[in-house]
């Protein structure tokens, strides 16, 4: 995704966003995703740092959200909700993120509670070759 080619692109698709759906939101969403297209590396994901902020990838075998082990990162959504919450405190936004006012980071931080819920965004299996489970620092539930 290129940060100057980016365009919303959602029209008609969920009847609940359809009040966000006209030219100045559209805008600030697209603003949104060029201030934060490209903020972060990760050696093991080639998403886009934006498309990073929805999802974290926590070993289906672990039992708690614990920041550090393969599939966490400090540009995943359990980080961006951090960061919008921070922005709300009237705190400075931590890097990578680019939250620029409170009314951003609430309508972010209500999308990533939403995406936190969704089983797919929050797990993963991490397999061998064979189709056991591995990974380092796996414990099983």
């Amino acid at each position: 995704m290129s940060p100057t080619t980016f365009k919303y692109g959602g029209e008609g698709r969920f009847a609940e966003c359809a009040i966000y759906e006209n030219p100045a939101c559209e805008r600030q969403m697209e603003s949104f995703v060029r201030r934060n297209v490209g903020n972060c590396t990760s050696r093991f994901n080639t998403d886009p740092c934006h498309k990073q902020y929805h999802y974290t990838d926590v070993a289906v075998q672990r039992v708690a959200y614990e920041k550090g082990p393969v599939g966490t990162t400090d540009q995943d959504v359990v980080s961006a909700i951090a960061a919008t919450i921070a922005v709300l405190q009237g705190k400075p936004c931590p890097p990578p993120f680019n939250i620029t006012s409170k009314k951003e980071a609430l309508r972010l931080l209500s999308h990533y509670v939403g995406d936190i819920h969704q089983p797919l965004h929050v797990v993963a299996v991490y397999v061998d070759a064979t189709g056991k489970g591995s990974g380092p620092g796996r414990r099983r539930l």
